[in-house]
């Protein structure tokens, strides 16, 4: 698999098949079973990402997709560093399951004072 810049476990995405909705998919390749074969007919097994179905496709269909580890985070990627920030300045994670404040404010009750995360 390595002269085609691809290994076990890489994202791919399919490119000029015959049946177009299958073109832009993404799956993982999976290890070889048969190298001396997939090398001989130039195809390597899928396993597609929607659907779960692994299939044998060719080399020249699939197009590695890069890794976003080296990306720029947005809001939504933060999450180590946010957990690492809390953990400084000693505070925890962890959420209520459930607002008792809004409970008893539906209820007519006299709301209870915010409570701080520990």
């Amino acid at each position: 698999m390595d002269e085609w810049g691809l290994s076990a476990g890489d994202v791919v995405e399919l490119r000029g098949l015959s049946k177009l909705e299958m073109n832009g998919q993404r799956g993982t390749v999976l290890p070889l079973e048969f190298p001396g074969q997939a090398k001989a007919l130039g195809r390597l097994a899928v396993m597609m990402e929607a659907t779960g179905k692994r299939l044998s496709l060719k080399v020249e269909n699939l197009v590695k997709v890069q890794s976003t580890a080296g990306a720029a985070k947005t809001g939504g990627d933060l999450g180590e560093e946010w957990s690492t920030l809390l953990n400084e300045r000693g505070k925890s994670m962890g959420l209520p399951l459930r607002c008792p404040e809004r409970r008893r404010q539906h209820r007519g009750a006299e709301p209870e004072p915010p409570r701080q995360l520990v």
